[in-house]
């Protein structure tokens, strides 16, 4: 059941439309400047890297230097978003799982369409791993950045490099297709995300190229042979088939993931700050990583 929290929060969301004379500049500049309101968790320091050309920041306790980390790949469509719009929720990333967190500020379409973003977030992994080890890189990201996260350990495997322990993925969009059944029966009840914004955006990323191919949506992707996997997904998303389909893919492919649909959640519902059931998918990912850790340790 829905907290009387949601309830509230859900009657402020705006619709995620093509918005009306305004520049893709523009709307970045508007995002990041809400963004700076925003206060970070408590004892959370920044710390900015330019890791292989690419620039990124990091997220540490200050009180604690944590050998383990979160690679963490943000979304907004990969037309929008960056280290400053994600940051405070990777600062409560941070806070509850005990971890430093890595944003990476990839390149963004139109300016840059694909394969660029990918590109950077592989050449990322790639110099941390030359550092590190890659049992200590747990991957996570949202929406379309939880897509490009799959693409990229999809290539990783291809090309029989380390794979981190383990991804958690929320409200990830893994289909640039729009085929899934959910973006028609799920359309009237979705408050944040419309299937407008989404073809806005693939149409800019993509670039006139086949977007069933794997890599653009992981869906069609062979799914075997990558590292666990957390997918958490709002049931009133018009995305919300995407990770069915990648959990079913993984399971019929033999791998391992833990599929969590939570009842009258919106797109990238952990991202809201006070939200119970916000604060209760962080644990769960908590819980996820603690896991792997074990795992890892036998």
């Amino acid at each position: 059941m829905a907290s009387s929290e949601s309830l509230r929060i859900r009657k402020t969301i705006v619709r995620d439309c093509v918005p009306d004379g305004i520049s893709i500049q523009e709307e970045r500049a508007q995002w990041e400047a809400y963004a700076h309101s925003l206060q970070l968790a408590e004892g959370v320091r920044l710390r900015p890297e330019t890791i292989a050309d690419v620039p990124c920041l990091w997220l540490e306790e200050e009180s604690n230097q944590h050998q383990n980390m979160v690679l963490y790949i943000h979304g907004g469509g990969l037309i929008a978003g960056s280290s400053v719009t994600h940051r405070e929720f990777a600062s409560r990333l941070v806070k509850r799982l005990r971890r430093r967190v890595l944003l990476v500020d990839y390149r963004l379409a139109p300016e840059h369409p694909f394969p660029a973003a990918l590109d950077d977030v592989r050449a990322v992994y790639a110099a941390l791993v030359s550092r590190m080890r890659a049992q200590d890189i747990t991957w996570g990201g949202e929406s379309t950045g939880a897509g490009l996260a799959l693409a990229a350990l999809i290539q990783l495997r291809d090309a029989g490099l380390l794979l981190p322990p383990g991804a958690f993925f929320i409200s990830g969009h893994f289909d640039m297709t729009l085929s899934g059944e959910s973006m028609t029966s799920r359309r009237e009840i979705d408050p944040f995300t419309s299937r407008q914004s989404l073809e806005r955006a693939i149409r800019w990323y993509a670039n006139g190229a086949d977007c069933r191919q794997p890599l653009l949506s992981p869906v069609f992707a062979d799914l075997s042979s990558l590292p666990p996997i957390l997918l958490q997904v709002g049931d009133d998303e018009i995305l919300l088939s995407d990770s069915l389909r990648v959990a079913e893919r993984i399971r019929q492919s033999g791998g391992s993931v833990e599929l969590r649909v939570w009842d009258a959640m919106w797109h990238n519902w952990p991202m809201y700050v006070g939200l119970p059931e916000a604060e209760g998918a962080l644990e769960e990912i908590g819980e996820f990583l603690e896991g792997l850790t074990e795992i890892c340790l036998r």
